[in-house]
């Protein structure tokens, strides 16, 4: 009996890997923007220094804190929901911190609803990219 070999990375695997990697670039650049614009932002806000900082740290902290009960969500309902539903909140999250107009809200905004957002885009890849999954990290 010969049996077929199967196509591990056919199908959507490029697609899902490229918007994994693009999710992962923009997260990235949310994380760092906020160390650029940090004198802006001090003036926009009339905050110190530190309390403008916690706004870019936020993200890391949520994202990493929210990561395990994201990970169970994504064992329930599946990646594809998860990332979807990470991808509207994460918008949501942005929408709101481009019209806040104080620092304790662009914390809750753009920290924590932006940050607890997207962890999916981390797990898809995993999940269906198996033997060029590196590329996209």
């Amino acid at each position: 009996m010969a049996s077929a070999a199967k196509n591990i990375d056919g199908g959507w695997a490029r697609v899902i890997l490229t918007c994994g990697f693009f999710c992962m670039f923009l997260n990235g650049f949310m994380c760092y923007s906020v160390g650029v614009i940090a004198e802006a932002l001090l003036e926009e806000f009339d905050g110190d220094l530190a309390s403008t900082a916690a706004v870019g740290t936020s993200i890391i902290g949520i994202e990493h804190l929210l990561g395990p009960f994201i990970g169970i969500g994504i064992n329930i309902v599946g990646c594809r929901c998860c990332t979807i539903f990470g991808g509207v909140v994460a918008m949501l999250g942005l929408v709101g911190a481009s019209m806040s107009k104080h620092l304790s809200t662009m914390m809750g905004t753009f920290g924590i609803l932006s940050g607890g957002a997207s962890y999916p885009s981390y797990v898809i890849r995993t999940k269906h990219v198996q033997r060029q999954g590196n590329i996209g990290t």
